[in-house]
């Protein structure tokens, strides 16, 4: 059961946006399903983490609006346990979406780029994309966990519908912390985006 100093009280009743998640949050999940089977097929770790995140985050927000679907949580479990692992998820969720974003942006780019690939790429070529792609998709992420453990102020905050919530410390250490994978990925997106553009223009010219 959750304790008082876990939750304020606002309502007593299940809220119609609580109704409205638990029946599209499944439909989502499944929806994703075929996309992820097909790029496990061919082998697009970017997009296999992009839907990787998406039906994650569909899967999470479905248990916890089903878990917490009231505001007043006086009589609902804690969620110790489970909410541990989610504020992780959710941690890594941002800069785990934008390094996928990141690495298909790349792939755009170079796929564009003639001038580089008049012969395809080898395969040691696709062994070094596919290290680059894990060391964006998968070891950003989790560097992220490691740095919300650091800012992390307490356990968790728990609230009706919305369920688990990171709870981080309010000063320039944890705000920094937080968002420094973010700006890098952005950053780096940005990048390829911009070598991109102007190939994609020059192409559409001829």
């Amino acid at each position: 059961m959750a304790t008082p100093e876990n939750y304020m009280i606002v309502e007593t009743h299940i809220i119609p946006q609580g109704i409205i998640l638990a029946v599209l949050a499944p439909f989502v999940f499944i929806l994703n399903f075929p996309p992820l089977v097909w790029h496990f097929r061919n082998r697009n770790t970017a997009a296999i983490c992009m839907v990787f995140w998406v039906m994650l985050m569909n899967f999470m927000t479905a248990i916890n609006v089903i878990t917490w679907p009231y505001i007043d949580m006086r009589s609902m479990y804690d969620g110790q346990g489970l909410c541990d692992v989610e504020i992780k998820l959710l941690g890594a969720r941002s800069p785990g979406l934008t390094a996928a974003v990141l690495c298909l942006l790349r792939a755009l780019a170079r796929v564009l780029n003639t001038e580089k690939n008049l012969l395809g790429p080898t395969k040691a070529q696709k062994r070094r994309n596919t290290a680059v792609e894990m060391g964006w998709c998968l070891v950003l992420p989790l560097f992220t966990m490691l740095l919300q453990w650091i800012v992390q102020f307490n356990r968790f905050a728990l609230t009706g519908v919305s369920g688990c919530q990171p709870f981080i410390t309010n000063d320039w250490t944890g705000w920094t912390l937080t968002a420094l994978p973010l700006l890098l990925t952005n950053a780096v997106a940005v990048y390829y985006a911009g070598e991109y553009r102007p190939i994609f223009l020059l192409l559409n010219h001829h």
